[in-house]
């Protein structure tokens, strides 16, 4: 009886928890239901395309068509990091000061990616110089967006579904992620690296499509 009576008031205590939180946070189950919050992390998932893309292949397409050594390859990562980092920050400290207008400086972002990008992909033939411009202005410009759609996810859901939200976006970051190799190498086996890239350089405008909706 001890046992059994333990087991009935541990799973009533369970019960009365949950419904005390339901109480306290109203909505918090919400999230995932939140039509913005998919449209942010469905544009975030297709951002992400792009930025894993450049960053997991450049250095193999560099080294296997275009001759460059592993050293000078890694330079060229580097260098996209390094710009990818610096925009972040610049980002960050920009919506601060439009007043939180994050989401119209992420679609800015994809626009300015989609250019780039595309500029990579045309130049994939051209003058070493020119393309790795373009691969570090396009990688770059590819991890620009990650901390804004991060504030932009907390914002829209608010302090009480915030952590639901972000559970959400990531999953679909994550999800992206793991897929993009998976996809983006066999395509470019199948056609060449020039159409990897323009793909590449296309999803950040169905992102932009996916975002315009959005007012954060």
């Amino acid at each position: 009886m001890p046992f059994t009576y333990n087991v009935v008031t541990g799973a009533s205590a369970d019960r009365l928890e949950k419904l005390i939180a339901a109480r306290l946070e109203p909505g918090a189950d919400k999230a995932a239901v939140d039509r913005r919050i998919w449209r942010l992390s469905l544009g975030s998932g297709l951002l992400i395309f792009t930025q894993v893309a450049i960053t997991g292949f450049v250095v193999i397409f560099l080294e296997s068509q275009r001759d460059l050594s592993a050293t000078q390859a890694g330079l060229v990562l580097a260098a996209i990091n390094v710009v990818g980092a610096a925009g972040r920050l610049l980002s960050g400290r920009q919506s601060d000061r439009r007043g939180g207008s994050r989401i119209a400086l992420i679609r800015a972002i994809a626009v300015a990616t989609t250019i780039a990008v595309a500029a990579a992909a045309v130049l994939t033939g051209a003058a070493v110089w020119l393309l790795v411009a373009a691969l570090v202005a396009g990688g770059g410009l590819s991890m620009c967006w990650n901390g804004l759609a991060v504030a932009a996810a907390l914002e829209a859901a608010g302090p009480r579904r915030g952590g639901a939200a972000l559970g959400l976006q990531q999953t679909l970051v994550g999800a992206a992620v793991a897929v993009t190799p998976l996809a983006f190498a066999p395509f470019v086996a199948s056609t060449s690296w020039r159409a990897g890239f323009l793909v590449a350089a296309a999803l950040p405008l169905v992102a932009v499509v996916v975002l315009r909706p959005l007012r954060t």
